[in-house]
């Protein structure tokens, strides 16, 4: 019931950013409880009620600081749920526009350290259902920012470690560049010359 509440107040009052923010919370924690207890189903369709609603009202008056970060927490949320769903074309737009949304938060506050944290960390959720090149560029980016946040912060563990995951998982060969090298290595193999047998 507070959740409807707080759909109808934030439809009434698109301006009242600390009401949007609110119902935006209720949200993402119902959808975390839905989840917690296996109900992925009922948790993705209230999410994506959410992302609805929140693109609309949007439009109407642009997101505040505390919904903007809302905002990027349902839609990583989301992302995950598609993942898990196997829709990765879903869970790469839900991913970017978490992305979206904490540029946006940086933007108007750029000294809150946490946020760039998160932002690289939708960039690397991104990475993971995005093709080769795009993921690639991508992790870059998440790396990038991780290595200033281990620069500024050298006491902060998290940046560290979550730069040094990614380091690992985007050091692996792409499908196709370990392809192209199987290839490449048949090719070589093919054109050395061939020596006769001279057991006979």
């Amino acid at each position: 019931d507070s959740i409807r509440i707080a759909e109808a107040l934030a439809k009434q009052f698109p301006q009242r950013g600390n009401i949007r923010s609110l119902g935006c919370r209720q949200q993402r924690e119902l959808g975390m409880f839905l989840i917690r207890n296996n109900r992925r189903r009922e948790a993705l369709a209230l999410l994506e009620q959410f992302a609805e609603q929140a693109e609309i009202l949007a439009k109407i008056a642009p997101p505040e600081l505390p919904l903007l970060i809302e905002q990027a927490k349902t839609y990583n949320t989301l992302g995950a749920l598609y993942r898990r769903a196997n829709r990765p074309a879903d869970a790469r737009s839900a991913h970017m526009k978490a992305v979206q949304s904490y540029r946006s938060a940086i933007y108007l506050k750029p000294t809150v350290k946490e946020w760039r944290h998160e932002l690289a960390c939708s960039l690397l959720d991104a990475s993971r259902v995005s093709d080769p090149v795009i993921a690639r560029e991508l992790g870059k980016e998440a790396l990038e920012i991780w290595d200033s946040l281990i620069w500024k912060h050298p006491g902060t563990i998290k940046y560290r470690t979550a730069f040094d995951y990614a380091a690992s998982t985007l050091a692996k060969p792409l499908p196709e560049e370990q392809a192209a090298a199987i290839r490449s290595a048949r090719e070589a193999l093919a054109q050395e010359p061939q020596h006769p047998d001279l057991r006979h």
